[in-house]
């Protein structure tokens, strides 16, 4: 199996603290039954901005301690790029997964659709595939994969109001937080109803967490997280594991969706293409 999300590199984002805890993590991973694992820190402007050459080298260095350990893994480099509107600033030197044509992002929580579906275009126009990280728990990314007749018209919000920290769709995806404000409401619905008018690149690939299939994240990305799965949309599979506390707990508790889900399985097994670069119309896909 690959997992195709994981911030398995110690000290370089929100993921573990120290390389003891990485092995820890690396550890539950195998003996769930990954033998690749795509490790993927953030890149959020201002606050996570890791050259992809000190990521391979972090790649590099932990795989060492790794082998050394009798750890039965093999990393692959990778990071999950935040789709605001300072992506711009890392599009040009984007690193995909492994030697891979995919780039792992995320939709900010909140974030208008017209924003998210612009940045992931310049993956494509780089000549990469964008792989949408967990859909199931982005607000955003749900409405803009729902069936036409299943979105339902949201009332309209005035979007000229432009104040002095800019239009209200800077101002929205800038609350990262977490769920909207009662102030926020408005906006967020908004988003949600202008999600009906913007798409996604059609090279877009769609990656889901095991958490989400056993409620880690709550109810709701688990009742999405299996529509989606019903509904054929994800290519692959990713542990998202952030920390070594809860990992043996998280996939102890997935490996029983994973064997009784053939369509779980499946994704799992799941091997991107290899090559980098070129043009962006993957007849493979």
């Amino acid at each position: 199996m690959i997992d195709y999300h994981c911030h398995l590199l110690p000290g370089l984002d929100d993921g573990p603290d120290s390389v003891d805890e990485s092995l820890e993590m690396a550890r539950a991973l195998a003996a769930f039954g990954f033998r690749e694992v795509h490790c993927t820190p953030h890149c959020i402007a201002g606050q996570y901005e890791i050259p992809p050459v000190e990521v391979r080298e972090a790649v590099r260095r932990l795989q060492a301690r790794l082998d050394q350990a009798g750890v039965a893994l093999t990393l692959r480099s990778g990071m999950e790029y935040y789709l605001d509107d300072c992506f711009e600033r890392f599009a040009a030197n984007l690193l995909p997964l492994g030697e891979s044509r995919v780039v792992l992002c995320e939709a900010p929580p909140l974030a208008p659709a017209e924003l998210v579906s612009e940045m992931a275009g310049l993956i494509v126009v780089q000549g990469f595939v964008p792989l949408i990280a967990h859909p199931e728990r982005s607000e955003v990314v749900w409405h803009m994969l729902r069936p036409h007749g299943d979105r339902q018209e949201l009332p309209a919000v005035d979007t000229n109001d432009e104040v002095s920290s800019g239009p209200w769709w800077r101002r929205l995806f800038n609350r990262t937080t977490g769920a909207a404000t009662d102030d926020a409401a408005p906006e967020a619905h908004h988003s949600s109803l202008i999600a009906q008018y913007a798409a996604l690149p059609e090279e877009s690939l769609f990656q889901a967490n095991l958490g989400s299939f056993v409620g880690f994240y709550g109810p709701q990305p688990q009742r999405r997280a299996y529509e989606l799965l019903q509904r054929g949309v994800y290519r692959c599979l990713a542990s998202d594991l952030h920390e070594g506390r809860s990992a043996a707990a998280l996939l102890d508790d997935a490996r029983g969706k994973l064997d009784y889900n053939p369509a779980l399985r499946k994704l799992g097994e799941f091997r991107a293409p290899q090559g980098q670069g070129g043009n962006s119309q993957l007849a493979f896909w």
